[in-house]
Formats: C-alpha cells, sequence, structure tokens
C-alpha cells in the first residue's frame, strides 16, 4: 500500500504459522526503510517475529476502515 500518509508492505500467508522466513519482507525494509510491514496469516494472534508484526486475517481485515493505515 503506498499513498500520501502511509507506505506499507502487506505480506499474506495462506498458513495458520509463522516461521521466521520472513527474507523477503526484510529486503523490502532495507531498501525502503521508512515502509511499514506487516504479514497476515489464517492463524488466531498477533504475533512479532523479527520484528515484523503479524495479524490473524480475521482481525486484520475487521480494523480495515476507508483512509485509514492498514498496518495497526
Amino acid at each position: 500500500m503506498y499513498g500520501r500518509d502511509a507506505f506499507t508492505a502487506i505480506e499474506v500467508r495462506n498458513r495458520r504459522t509463522v516461521t521466521g522466513d520472513l527474507g523477503g519482507l526484510r529486503a523490502f525494509g532495507e531498501d525502503y526503510p521508512s515502509a511499514r510491514r506487516v504479514v497476515v496469516y489464517r492463524g488466531e494472534r498477533r504475533l512479532l517475529v523479527g520484528g515484523v508484526p503479524c495479524w490473524p486475517l480475521h482481525e486484520f481485515l475487521a480494523g480495515v476502515t476507508p483512509g485509514r493505515d492498514l498496518s495497526g
């Protein structure tokens, strides 16, 4: 997501767990350090993996509001 007030990379995973394999998001963060990064997955709880917030899909979607930064 990119806009006037937000620059966010969102990685969506079709898994119930998140492992430490976030190399793509880490590389993105190195190239764009001002960008927020978040993983959305099918699990049940919020996690912080390698400094990257990981949100359950249902919780992430429930918080989507037009005009608001999606990274929470």
